[in-house]
């Protein structure tokens, strides 16, 4: 878990335009970030930057954005959007449905809450090798 009073932690916070285009923008940064990261650790988190962030833009209204928190061993992304509806995994068919499977996946564990107008998305992975 990752403890937000932990001394060497760091943090970044983006604000997206809203536009599904921008996913690579917003993969760079991560990766740019990161520089920690095992290279397979870091598929993992951009693989569920891109489901979270893509989930946000598809079913969720703005504004948006993203903050990355990450020590070294453990990276947290949160996605902000301002839909009340919850993030929920369901039955994948051919519209989709396997975002959230697959950040159940990758992630050590994820969640959300609610907060005004709207709800954060987080999930947290290894940086490294166990």
């Amino acid at each position: 878990m990752l403890d937000v009073g932990e001394p060497h932690r760091t943090e970044q916070r983006k604000h997206l335009r809203g536009d599904l285009s921008e996913l690579a923008e917003v993969r760079s940064w991560v990766a740019g970030l990161l520089t920690c990261a095992d290279r397979h650790r870091l598929d993992d988190i951009l693989l569920v930057v891109d489901e979270l962030v893509s989930n946000a833009l598809t079913h969720a209204a703005g504004p948006y954005w993203i903050r990355l928190c990450w020590t070294a061993d453990t990276a947290r992304i949160e996605v902000r959007d301002d839909s009340p509806l919850l993030a929920r995994q369901r039955e994948p068919d051919m519209t989709g449905g396997r975002g959230m499977h697959i950040v159940t996946a990758c992630a050590t564990r994820w969640d959300q809450q609610r907060i005004d107008g709207g709800k954060v998305v987080w999930a947290e992975l290894p940086t490294t090798q166990a």
